[in-house]
């Protein structure tokens, strides 16, 4: 029987795709929004890869400049210049190091190209020399670029001069190529000689630490021969400091230099120097020494090294975990076939000896790099430096912000913890303004006062040191604080029996949002809906007499010869603003200008306006009053009339009349009828059922609106009445109260009316202030919802839990009816108002510390002076002297007596001492005594 062997016919190991940790593929040239934690390589079915070659995986930062670092070698071709070629490695990293080219020449006896074969790391060229087509240096790396075998392995670019230079025809000197410095800093330089010397310095340990070394050429006459000098000031630093020969005939060559550099023992071990083309006999002292200093750079690509690499059970997906979050930056990932390749078990190379490459990029978006509270800064004049207390520096990576969105006070939110770890007591503030800077990737956050002096809108006072929390980039409202709901009734355990959890109603803002009259509604499990109607009671409005406006900016905003006209019903008077010191006719002048020839400013305007009009006679009947900031009050009646047609700068609101003497109004609380009472030349006086309020035309709105609250206040009618701005005076009210403004003649208005007006509806009574907190409103609503009595228990929040949010339990259904302050939810979180607290041994469980036999001891809570779970009695600690404690012990012969009076007599033996001192050592080592 014959048996033949069949050809030995397997798939080599292929990588059939590569999956992020969230299952996504990886793609090359896919941007990567999330730092992956791991790669997920899947290989062909039948793979066996081998844990020992994982090394052939490698994933390669590329430093933040867009390219990857590799070795390489520049070479002329011994052509003095005529082309520079490089040759740079395609294998990344140091296994790029190495890679050679073995140049020869030979007549090819034909018109063919170079020849190229490769062998591991090593590429040998012949270069044709025949007359009929000698190699050039396009032909060459056309060459090159043609086969896959060399283009794996290095890729050839050239870099300057001309590209159909022969470079068969000079000598081969220069042979072998040996690509270096993969990951190392360098520097190369002519030396100012000719631009067909080149020469090389690298740094000898690869990586980013490197960058930085400095070679510091001097020169100077050593009188004689001598070679350069090479000294480091320091052994363990960066420095060179190379002084070259400029002795006549005795000139400082590159050779000499560069072996100078490798005879010093400290500049040997840093950096070495190499020709790349050039003779390297070329005197290179006398050139200008404008190269010097040379820094080397370059070493910037970051090899990331991996957290774990392994192979998952099955043999054909390899795991490359990451030991933290990669930098945006562009990557390169690469399995090695050709050098140091990635193998199976059984030896095949993976891809056929070929290597996999895999470009990503990771752009996670802005990222905060740090942030520095209150920064110092150093003025440039004096260089003092002082503390920023009231800002906040953020710095951000390189990525270029939206200059609206970076500015935005909304996306940065400082969060005061108050030191605790719930949310319940967080005071949110924003900075007031952000200044973005895309140069130095910053943003400069200034609040309202310094850190520890913002206000708590809660307490009114400032929140003091402590903790703080900042979040950048969103500008949604914090996670809303758990709410506090008694369940009336059993939520059901089937579909049958289930009720709802409940609803929610959030107050977002104070009462000055909300009107009279506004309604929203409230259903309830059991389908009843009850209407809720806002009700801020009676409101009392206190007419504005005349009153003008000089421009902000004072008399500069003012023309020469506007003029306003004053009237009291018999004689008029014109006033004209005077830049010139010339007013038309009879006018009265009103001057722009100080003494020194100035404009006025607005306060020092409204002076002289005030003058004017007092210095005129007969009287107008005014009684005008500077009330800042360029606002006269006229103190006018309704007798007075202000015509400021020709004064376009000048700004009139009011009206010429308000109350007048013997103005009234009532107001009852169902019992008892108040008349308030309004005089101006003291001839009334107050009764038991008369108020009288004294005012003066001089008076504004505002104050005579003050006096109003005060007194219906003092009249105790049971109102609080609250004093607005612009002379609006809430009252308030329910159902028994009553007002009634006919005797004020039309001088006072009145609006609102108590309880609802909507057939049906619930009042919700609050006063239409921002001085009524949202709070306050929330506590408003749950009072009418709880009153309307629908089945539905609105539960306001108590502290910590206190906000403007009311949990409602047994309501299905809210409806806003569009009001901008209240919003709705739907419950789906408690908070339990209940705690189990431990008890001690509440029955007496079998194998206790306590039972009879047990051979543990009981916990020593004697010595901690803790509470006995047993007697419920305080233990007294059995040491409060600081520092080891000390026990006395000892043998004597006599120890005591008996009852008839013997003396007693140790009979220890030494034996037994010995083991008692043991035993009491045992004791102090355990009890630490």
């Amino acid at each position: 029987m014959r048996v033949e062997r069949l050809e030995d016919r397997r798939l080599l190991a292929q990588l059939v795709s590569i999956q992020t940790n969230d299952g996504e593929l990886l793609n090359d040239g896919d941007t990567l929004q999330v730092s992956p934690r791991d790669f997920s390589f899947q290989f062909n079915q039948g793979a066996q890869i081998d844990p020992a070659t994982l090394g052939a995986i490698q994933v390669t930062g590329s430093g933040f400049d867009d390219e990857f670092d590799a070795a390489s070698i520049k070479t002329d071709f011994n052509t003095n210049g005529q082309v520079f070629v490089q040759f740079t490695s395609e294998v990344l990293g140091l296994a790029g190091n190495g890679v050679n080219l073995q140049i020869t020449k030979t007549d090819h006896g034909d018109a063919s190209g170079p020849t190229l074969q490769v062998a591991d790391k090593t590429i040998s060229v012949d270069l044709n020399t025949n007359l009929a087509n000698p190699t050039t240096a396009a032909s060459l790396l056309e060459a090159m670029d043609t086969d896959p075998q060399v283009r794996a392995l290095v890729r050839a670019e050239v870099l300057s001069g001309d590209d159909s230079a022969l470079i068969a025809v000079t000598d081969i000197n220069y042979s072998p190529l040996n690509l270096f410095g993969a990951k190392a800093a360098f520097a190369e330089t002519n030396f100012n000689v000719s631009d067909a010397l080149l020469v090389n310095f690298t740094a000898l340990t690869p990586g980013s630490s490197e960058n930085g070394i400095t070679l510091n050429f001097t020169r100077s006459d050593h009188g004689g021969a001598d070679a350069p000098t090479v000294v480091m000031p320091d052994a363990n630093g960066s420095v060179i400091n190379i002084d070259l020969n400029t002795n006549l005939g005795n000139e400082t060559t590159v050779q000499q230099l560069l072996d100078a550099i490798h005879a010093d023992v400290d500049a040997s071990k840093i950096v070495d120097g190499r020709m790349l083309a050039g003779d390297p006999a070329t005197k290179m002292a006398l050139g200008d020494l404008g190269y010097s200093p040379l820094v080397l750079v370059g070493a910037d690509d970051v090899e990331i090294e991996p957290g774990a690499v392994y192979v998952e059970d099955g043999g054909r997906e390899v795991v490359f975990r990451f030991n933290g979050a990669l930098a945006d930056d562009i990557y390169r990932l690469d399995v090695l076939g050709s050098t140091q390749p990635l193998r199976e078990i059984d030896g095949t190379v993976f891809n056929g000896g070929q290597d996999f490459t895999l470009g990503f990029d990771v752009d996670r978006g802005a990222q905060v790099v740090s942030v520095v509270p209150q920064p110092l800064r150093r003025d440039p004049a004096t260089g003092t430096l002082s503390q920023a207390r009231d800002q906040v520096m953020v710095y951000f990576n390189d990525d270029d912000l939206d200059r609206d969105s970076a500015e935005d006070p909304s996306f940065y939110q400082l969060m005061f913890t108050q030191d605790t770890l719930e949310n319940t007591d967080d005071v949110l503030f924003h900075p007031t303004t952000v200044e973005y800077d895309a140069v130095s990737d910053t943003a400069r956050l200034t609040f309202a006062a310094e850190l520890d002096l913002l206000i708590d809108p809660a307490t009114d006072q400032p929140v003091g040191g402590g903790t703080y929390r900042l979040r950048i980039g969103t500008d949604e409202v914090p996670a809303p604080r758990p709410l506090n709901a008694d369940i009336t009734v059993d939520a059901g355990s089937s579909f049958s029996t289930a009720t709802t959890v409940g609803l929610s109603i959030g107050v977002d803002q104070a009462g000055d949002a909300f009107t009279e009259g506004q309604t929203f509604s409230v259903t309830s499990d059991t389908g009843s809906t009850q209407v809720l109607e806002l009700d801020s009671g009676y409101l009392v409005q206190v007419p504005q007499t005349l009153l003008i406006q000089v421009p902000e900016t004072g008399a500069a905003a003012v023309a020469d010869t506007e003029r306003f006209t004053v009237t009291n019903g018999i004689i008029s008077k014109v006033f004209e603003f005077d830049r010139t010191g010339t007013v038309n006719g009879a006018n009265v002048a009103i001057s722009l200008l100080d003494t020194a020839g100035e404009p006025l400013s607005a306060d020092e305007l409204a002076d002289a306006v005030i003058a004017a009009l007092n210095g005129v006679t007969p009287s107008l009947g005014l009684s005008p009053s500077n009330l800042g900031e360029g606002r006269i009050h006229l103190g006018s009646t309704a007798a007075n009339s202000l015509d400021s047609t020709l004064a376009p700068s000048l700004t009139v609101s009011g009206i010429a009349g308000g109350l007048e003497d013997g103005d009234a109004f009532v107001f009852s609380d169902g019992t008892n009828d108040q008349t308030f009472l309004f005089d101006t030349d003291n001839s009334d006086t107050s009764t038991p059922t008369t108020t009288v309020i004294a005012f003066d035309p001089g008076q504004t709105h505002e104050e005579i609106a003050e006096n109003v609250a005060t007194a219906i206040t003092d009249a105790a009618l049971g109102v609080t009445p609250v004093h607005f701005d612009d002379g609006l005076v809430h009252i308030g009210g329910r159902a028994n109260h009553s007002l009634d403004t006919t005797g004020a003649n039309g001088n006072l208005t009145q609006s609102g009316t108590p309880g609802a007006e909507t057939p049906g509806a619930a009042a919700v009574f609050f006063t239409p202030s921002a001085g009524f907190g949202a709070n306050q409103m929330a506590a408003a609503i749950a009072t009418a919802i709880n009153s309307a009595n629908i089945g539905v228990v609105a539960n306001v929040q108590d502290p910590p839990l206190d906000d403007s949010r009311i949990a409602l339990v047994g309501a299905t259904a809210v409806d806003t009816n569009g009001l901008a302050g209240l919003s709705s939810g739907q419950l789906d979180s408690w908070v339990l108002s209940s705690s189990i607290d431990a008890q001690f041994f509440p029955i007496d469980l079998p194998g206790g510390n306590d039972d009879i036999g047990h051979r543990e001891i009981r916990p020593e809570s004697h010595l901690l002076g803790t509470v006995s779970p047993f007697a419920g009695e305080a233990f007294s600690p059995a040491d409060t002297t600081d520092g080891i404690s000390t026990l006395a012990y000892n043998f004597q012969d006599e120890y005591g007596v008996d009852p008839q009076g013997n003396v007693l007599l140790n009979a220890i033996t030494d034996n037994q001492k010995q083991r008692g001192r043991e035993i009491f050592e045992l004791y102090g080592e355990y009890l630490g005594i």
